[in-house]
Order: structure tokens, then sequence, then C-alpha cells
């Protein structure tokens, strides 16, 4: 680490904060209930000197694979208007994934790509899947067409009711990142909350109602003596800077899901306007925030970039032929692929939040895929969908007014869901984004 950002200079990043996450992680994927068999995969931008290689080796499970791809910073013409030599592009080493996934696509069924402080369970992946596989059972289930369509075209679509198998092939289940706040006397978290309430109080069925906390076992906990990370945080502990209520918009997904997909979060990011535009209920719809218009998809403190990715070989699949204008694997600068939105093979002002972010996945900028990120919230399973971004340190170099509790944005949704339950219970005409 060179202390920027909150870190602490002259850290030994991979001894401190690398292993002890992946050595977690991957443990805790090959463990039962889950019992995962895993490869691991390392595309770095330095050469991995072979002691070093060996430190993570001996702390992988038995079993685990390792192969690592070292050195990888692709050379390009960083600047093309001006640059007459080709040299390394930095930005260009988060692309290079794409290259491994592709070489071993038939190998997996499920890829997940994190950057290096990222902690994703064997809970994170049981739930990207049971969600994923709700997700192709609506699909199979669901027309081509709705008949309330000729009354409500893309930009009056209600926020409950029948979809699409087009609207459907594009969602895919979501996550934010989160860090444990370690240190309130010194970084607190936002003074001054969104003018919506937090509630609490949640549906327990058969008319009776609970209050309930945002769960941090699934993102946060973690055995004693995990580096520097607090093993058993509160609810009221984890913070989250990267979306807020204000960028909320809920849906009541179709008749005869689970509770999984009943009520959900359609995460921003997608620029669609034809006939796979998803509706929902925007926090502001009723005037919540007075004047203010709807934030545009791409609004960069509500996208909620996620530090990674995950999704299945046939999700890739789907996104390469049918979601991505551009295709998702690499090379980028095919015929074949229509409008194509890349120059020199992807490295041409692409960053590490379009390639590793998933910008270039769920966002509607130019060679997005636009696939729409969903989240339960249903408040026992709302809590997976929080990723532990474990270096810690955004509370530390962001304003104040970013740091979002994730339990006051739970109540705050609580309240989002309510109201949209209201509205569709009085059945207006007109119910839409």
């Amino acid at each position: 680490n060179n202390g920027n950002r909150g870190t602490v200079n002259g850290e030994d990043r991979l001894q401190k904060v690398f292993i002890p996450v992946l050595k977690n992680s991957v443990e805790s994927m090959i463990a039962p209930p889950f019992n995962f068999q895993v490869d691991v995969y390392l595309v770095l931008g330095w050469k991995l000197l072979p002691e070093r290689r060996k430190l993570i080796q001996d702390a992988l499970p038995e079993g685990v694979g390792l192969q690592v791809w070292d050195d990888a910073i692709p050379l390009a013409y960083d600047k093309p208007a001006t640059d007459v030599k080709i040299k390394p592009v930095t930005r260009g080493l988060a692309r290079q994934h794409r290259f491994v996934i592709k070489d071993k696509l038939m190998d997996y069924d499920l890829f997940s790509v994190f950057e290096d402080d990222m902690r994703v369970t064997g809970a994170h992946l049981s739930h990207f899947l049971e969600m994923s596989q709700e997700f192709e059972r609506l699909a199979e289930e669901a027309p081509e067409t709705l008949p309330e369509e000729a009354q409500n075209p893309p930009d009056r679509q209600k926020f409950y009711g029948g979809m699409t198998k087009k609207q459907i092939k594009r969602l895919m289940p979501g996550f934010i990142r989160a860090e444990v706040l370690v240190d309130e006397s010194n970084y607190p978290s936002q003074k001054k909350i969104d003018p919506i309430d937090i509630d609490l109080e949640f549906d327990a069925g058969n008319g009776e109602t609970e209050d309930l906390m945002f769960d941090p076992k699934p993102c946060c906990h973690v055995p004693p003596n995990l580096g520097k990370m607090p093993p058993a945080p509160t609810g009221d502990q984890i913070m989250i800077w990267e979306t807020a209520i204000k960028g909320t918009v809920v849906r009541e997904m179709p008749e005869g899901g689970s509770n999984l997909l009943n009520w959900v979060m359609l995460q921003p990011g997608p620029k669609v306007y034809d006939e796979r535009f998803i509706g929902g209920f925007w926090s502001g719809n009723l005037g919540t925030f007075g004047e203010e218009k709807k934030p545009g998809p791409g609004e960069p403190r509500l996208i909620a970039q996620q530090g990674g990715w995950m999704a299945t070989r046939n999700q890739l699949i789907e996104m390469h032929l049918h979601q991505c204008p551009s295709g998702f694997f690499p090379p980028y600068e095919l015929a074949s692929h229509g409008s194509n939105g890349f120059k020199q093979d992807g490295l041409t002002l692409n960053n590490v939040e379009f390639w590793s972010g998933g910008f270039s996945i769920f966002s509607g900028t130019k060679s997005g895929c636009n696939m729409q990120r969903v989240v339960s919230l249903d408040p026992k399973h709302f809590g997976q969908h929080f990723l532990y971004h474990t270096a810690n340190n955004k509370q530390k170099s962001l304003p104040n007014f970013r740091l979002l509790k994730a339990n006051n944005f739970m109540g705050q949704i609580n309240t989002v869901v309510k109201t949209a339950k209201k509205l569709k219970d009085q059945r207006p005409e007109t119910s839409t984004v």
C-alpha cells in the first residue's frame, strides 16, 4: 500500500489484506453446506516472485487449484491521438480476466470476478445461484408479450404485474459494497438523512409484524484475528457509500416466485427505452424530494459499483449473444458485433470500473450490456446482497455525507415499498416509474 485513499503506507497488502480475505472466502465456499469445487485465477499487474506465490498456495485449502497470469498489463497506445509508441495501459489490467473466462468457459458453472480486497463467501454464491434459477424459471413461464403493453408503453410501465421473456432475461442478482465502521468517533456515518422515514417494522405473515435490523452476518462476520476486521459487527455498524434511497426503485415481481422474488430493488445503471424496459416505483415519485427529478441511470454516487461481479456460464453466453451490443468476450472489434463501441480492443478510455466494477455489464454506457441488477427486499435475504470491502478505507477517505448506514437504508426502502403497496392497492389506472 502507498498510503493513499486511507490505506497504511508500506503495509504488505498481499499478506495483510489479500491472502486473509482469499483464504477465508475460499474456505467458506468449499465447506458444508455449499461444498463448491473452487479454483483460483489471479490476474496481476506485476511479477509474482516464487516465494510470494508460495505464500498464496500455502494459504489455500488442499484441492483448490491456483493459476497466475502475472505481468498482465496490456500494451497499447494509451493516448492514440498523440502517442507514437506503445506502452503499458494500466487501466487495461481490469479487462484481462475476460480472456481467462473465455478460455475456461466450459470448465466451470459459475465465475466470480472481484478486486483483491472483496470478501465473497459460499453463502453469496449460493444466494446468487438460487436467485438466478428463479429468474430462469420465470423466463420460461413468461409470455412473449403482455396484453396491457398497448396501454403501457415503456415509459409508463407498471411497478407490479406480469413481465415478458425479454424483460426477465435482463435480470441478474446484484450486490452492494459495504464496510464496517471501525472508528465512529473520528469517522462517523452521515448526520443528515434523506427525507424518507426509517421503518424497520416488517410483515411477518398472518397479520403479524416484527421489528428487524440489517443482518450483518452474510457480509461482515468473520473469524477472530482475520486481518484487521472486527469479527462480529452489529447491523448498525455496516456502512455503504455508493448508493442511497434517492436512487432506489422498487418493483413487485410476477406472482409465482419465492420470497426471494417478491418485492425487489432495481439497481441503477441500465439505459433501456424499448420493450425490454422494466418499470418500477421510484422513491421520489410522490414528491418526497420536492422538485428534484429522478437521478440518471449512471449517477456515480448511486450506481453501486460492486468491486466485481459474478455470472453463470449460461448468463455469460446470454449476454454475449443477445444482451451486449459489442459482445462480452474478446476480441472486441469484430464486424459481427454490429454497433461496436470498443476501440483498441477495449483499451481506449474504458477503466477499472467499466471492466471489473461491472459497468460494462450493468450500465447503458457505450458497449454496456444493460443487465438489470436485482436485490431481494425480503429482510431475511437483503443482507446477502452486501459484500465486505475489507480494506475498510472508504470511511476514512470519503466525505461524511456519503457514509450511509445499511440499517437506515433498509428501513427507508421498507417505507418506499409500503408506499408502493398502498398505491397498488388503490389500483389507479396509471402506476408508473
